[in-house]
């Protein structure tokens, strides 16, 4: 079924994007930009959502921990629950609203300051009900995001020839970052206790909403 459905490109279909009766104009192809790793504009879009990730996978692995003593069992569902449908609604929203002029690692920075008040609300909640669900929201809404929003900022930052590169690259760092945030962040709270992991993980991405705009200056 992949050979059959997914095999054939447009071109070789001859299609067009949006119906378009004829091909778009050619774009001039940029010479090429040289290894990744010495790029600031590579470095700091890779090391931000390293940083991002690893925050959101390692405060998702303890979330029941976090909730339940205050909330109970069925509570610290409900507020997983929202979450959960939180990450579809954000990443529906910055699908359909986010202009295609925009600085979108802006975007990618808000979306990370939006997760760092939801762990900081986590963190110092108190174990009030609607700060919980507050967090747990706040949090939510940028789940989705950190995977959707690096291909966006490489189809503005690189010539259309290395978005796939870049998008691979970054992928690999990423994962090899936040294998280990459940680990660490289980670590955390078992020395610290039920606080220390959305603090870390506010920390975190207030760090990646650094790292990400420090690289829009290079």
């Amino acid at each position: 079924m992949a050979g059959r459905w997914f095999g054939a490109t447009p071109d070789g279909m001859g299609l067009h994007p949006d119906g378009a009766a004829q091909p778009p104009p050619a774009r001039p192809a940029p010479p090429p930009t040289g290894p990744l790793w010495r790029q600031p504009a590579f470095r700091s879009l890779s090391l931000s959502f390293a940083l991002g990730l690893t925050a959101q996978i390692g405060l998702l692995t303890v979330p029941f921990s976090i909730l339940a003593p205050s909330l109970g069992e069925a509570g610290a569902g409900l507020a997983m629950s929202a979450a959960t449908a939180c990450a579809v609604v954000g990443r529906t929203a910055v699908g359909a609203l986010l202009p295609g002029a925009a600085d979108r690692r802006a975007a990618g920075a808000l979306n990370f300051l939006l997760q760092a008040a939801g762990s900081a609300a986590l963190a110092f909640s108190g174990g009030d009900f609607a700060l919980l669900m507050l967090g747990a929201v706040l949090f939510g809404l940028g789940i989705g995001n950190l995977l959707s929003l690096p291909p966006l900022i490489a189809q503005r930052d690189w010539p259309p020839a290395e978005v796939a590169r870049v998008v691979a690259m970054v992928t690999a760092v990423n994962q090899a970052f936040y294998a280990f945030g459940p680990s660490l962040f289980g670590a955390a709270m078992e020395s610290f206790g039920p606080r220390a992991p959305p603090v870390a993980a506010g920390v975190l991405q207030v760090a990646a909403a650094a790292v990400l705009m420090a690289g829009r200056r290079q």
